[in-house]
């Protein structure tokens, strides 16, 4: 399948070419993957547009379960449930456990009957959509040429990969409301501003005894910077990338940089767009680090 979109300046074709990319794929995971849920396991989702925030739950999920500073014999894709093969995430000795993008209402049915833990990590609209917008751009799969000013409006739409981002949220909160699965929601800022006490909040919902000298070295370990060194050359291939874009699965791990990217009119557009999409919504985002958390 082959989405495309004419952009308004009406000389740039944006395509994204699906089948390259295995999350669109649905009928996948209901057939091939819906028998993966009879071991115990622990599942965390995130929003594709911050794929640092779900690299960086799972190395400090991974340090906490084994109980030391180490990062993981594998990258998240092997365990990542719409880009692993069924045989490498049935091959995970238990406790297990997966990352993923997708809504809920397309992880396969035994996962979603079991009672998992789920760990939610949230980041703010708009660098979330700066994020992804980079992603798109730098990556060849997505085959997307296009500007940020005519991207934008087609992420707002809900046109690209996965669903409309408020949508998405929105989804994931009626599952945290449901109770159907022990759940707790993270964001990619306060672990910016305050890692070791995010962690301390992991540990406690995975039921880990209190240790505060692995919390300081999980801490120190799972700084950006020391991330950013260890997966840019080898989480994807550089084969994966485009040429000329200097794009790096780990980019820039910054809270605030959307202010670099959203005109004064597109930041109006996007906060009443977002206020619309989420008002009343369980969500508290902080747009940099200095601001209070503002609720849409």
């Amino acid at each position: 399948m082959l989405l495309e979109t004419k952009c308004q300046d009406h000389t740039t074709r944006c395509a994204l070419s699906a089948q390259q990319y295995s999350a669109f794929n649905f009928e996948y995971f209901r057939t091939e993957l819906s028998h993966i849920a009879n071991t115990s396991m622990t599942f965390f989702t995130v929003k594709p547009s911050t794929c640092p925030g779900c690299t960086w739950t799972y190395e400090i999920m991974t340090m906490l379960l084994q109980g030391r500073a180490e990062g993981p014999s594998y990258s998240k894709m092997h365990v990542m449930l719409e880009a692993s093969a069924p045989e490498n995430l049935e091959g995970l000795t238990s406790p297990r456990f997966l990352n993923s993008h997708l809504s809920y209402s397309r992880i396969p049915a035994d996962i979603r009957q079991k009672r998992v833990k789920v760990v939610f990590v949230a980041r703010n609209p708009k660098d979330a959509a700066v994020s992804l917008y980079n992603m798109m751009s730098g990556m060849k799969h997505y085959s997307y040429s296009g500007s940020f000013a005519n991207w934008l409006p087609l992420y707002m739409r809900g046109g690209l990969a996965y669903q409309a981002y408020p949508k998405y949220l929105l989804g994931w909160e009626e599952v945290y409301k449901s109770k159907q699965h022990e759940m707790i929601v993270l964001y990619y800022e306060d672990l910016k501003k305050d890692m070791a006490k995010e962690i301390r909040s992991l540990a406690q919902f995975l039921d880990l005894p209190e240790n505060e000298k692995l919390v300081e070295e999980i801490a120190e370990k799972c700084q950006f910077h020391e991330m950013k060194t260890r997966f840019d050359a080898k989480m994807l291939g550089t084969s994966s990338y485009k040429s000329g874009t200097n794009y790096g699965f780990m980019r820039k791990g910054e809270v605030g940089n959307w202010k670099h990217w959203f005109t004064v009119a597109q930041n109006e557009m996007f906060d009443k767009y977002i206020h619309e999409q989420l008002h009343g919504s369980m969500y508290n985002f902080t747009y940099q680090i200095s601001d209070v958390a503002f609720k849409d």
